[in-house]
């Protein structure tokens, strides 16, 4: 019994390094050649123990990606334990499908898988991708790489004249999974037949393999008309060739309108209406009037919203909304130097320019403001200054606290003008 403890106590911290290690991933690809809109099994095995590992999904540069759902593999490579403590080593595969657009280098990066604490990363992969011979390619050729099958059908079976019907062609299998190239259909010679068509959407699968190509119609007649079968060619990489199939035909009947019978209308009685004089100018009469109030009333609101005084104080009101957004000086220095600049422009008739910490005293000395408010003013410019153009950091908290209580302020003033702006108006009206 003393020996069995003994061996329990030796192995465990074994057993727990083996758990630390890292975890052994190796990914794979079969050997052949491979062509551009080829599909691509990339297989990663993963050596874990009882904890399946998760892997990630490698993005390849020039090529759609996505694991494919069933086909993971677990298979149990050793067990081991003593006493309570059991060791096991299981091999997990997962499996991805990769689809290449592009010729040349394909590079699989390094994939990372994760088990728990433990983690892991396989090694990169490089793949030579080929263009598909020219030899044998004709129009019908969709780009798809692999043996597949076609149908085709309509939706609704039976359209009436002028509604829209869906016309799909399915294609199925791997090269499916290439096709990014519509089907060649004869628009034109179905118009001159009394069918509008149009392409429309494309609706793919990855696994199992599917894409379907849908065709938009509008037939402008009654008729019967069967729409023309379509061509299709994939590669064959097996055997070097082209292999084309048809989708079938498909037999169409437009139905026309039903006619309008009048005879099925039910006619109500005449209303009867009061012999009085006409209403009809009175109340086009009131109609206008009101209007005419209404076009006023707008006028004069709109006028008292974009009155520079107004302007002025919502464009303070938004800077002091900012101020807790920015995070850096020189942000913060911008936000409140743009705003007092506008507001100067607007409220003040000062000339568009940079504005100086003296060019603000001024200013706003000629307005009856405190005198407080005139030297905070200009310290707040000093310091937008020096935060725009040396980044200083620490000018940021009074800043931020100077720029609150001077937009509060200035919001606050109105009829705002300066001396000069004053004296030319009692000119004005002296001289009218």
């Amino acid at each position: 019994m003393k020996l069995w403890t003994l061996l329990t106590l030796v192995a465990t911290p074994l057993l727990a390094q083996t758990r630390d290690e890292p975890l052994e991933v190796r990914a794979q690809i079969p050997t052949r050649a491979y062509y551009v809109g080829d599909s691509i099994e990339l297989r990663v095995g993963v050596v874990a123990d009882r904890l399946r590992p998760e892997v990630e999904t490698p993005r390849v540069d020039n090529a759609d990606v996505a694991p494919i759902p069933v086909g993971n593999d677990f298979r149990a490579l050793a067990s081991s334990g003593v006493g309570d403590a059991l060791d096991e080593r299981n091999l997990y595969v997962s499996r991805f499908r990769i689809v290449p657009r592009r010729a040349g280098t394909l590079v699989v990066p390094s994939l990372q898988a994760r088990a728990g604490n433990r983690s892991g990363r396989s090694k990169p992969l490089r793949l030579a991708i080929r263009d598909v011979p020219s030899q044998g390619r004709t129009e019908a050729f969709l780009g798809g790489v692999g043996r597949f099958e076609t149908t085709s059908d309509v939706e609704p079976k039976t359209p009436r004249v002028g509604q829209e019907f869906i016309y799909s062609v399915r294609l199925t299998g791997p090269g499916s999974r290439g096709a990014f190239a519509a089907p060649l259909l004869a628009i034109d010679r179905l118009a001159k037949q009394g069918v509008r068509a149009e392409p429309a959407t494309v609706e793919a699968v990855f696994d199992p393999p599917s894409r379907v190509f849908q065709f938009r119609m509008r037939p402008t007649r009654a008729l019967e008309v069967d729409l023309p079968p379509l061509a299709i060619a994939a590669f064959d990489p097996t055997s070097g060739r082209y292999l084309t199939k048809t989708a079938p035909s498909v037999h169409l009947r437009v139905v026309d309108i039903e006619p309008f019978d009048p005879s099925t209308l039910d006619y109500n009685p005449p209303v009867t209406r009061n012999s009085g004089a006409n209403s009809t100018p009175l109340i086009l009469a009131a109609a206008f009037v009101g209007l005419a109030a209404l076009f006023a009333t707008l006028r004069i609101l709109l006028r008292r919203r974009n009155h520079p005084d107004r302007r002025a104080r919502r464009l303070l009101l938004v800077a002091r909304s900012q101020i807790g957004q920015a995070r850096e000086p020189q942000a913060l220095a911008a936000i409140l130097v743009d705003a007092l600049t506008a507001w100067f422009e607007l409220a003040a008739g000062r000339p568009p320019g940079a504005l100086t910490p003296d060019d603000a005293a001024q200013w706003l000395q000629q307005a009856n403001l405190p005198a407080e408010v005139v030297a905070d003013a200009a310290r707040l410019v000093s310091l937008c200054d020096r935060a725009r153009f040396s980044g200083h950091r620490g000018d940021f908290d009074e800043l931020a606290k100077l720029g609150r209580e001077l937009c509060a302020a200035l919001a606050n003033t109105t009829g705002f003008r300066p001396k000069s702006t004053a004296t030319d108006d009692s000119r004005s009206a002296n001289d009218a």
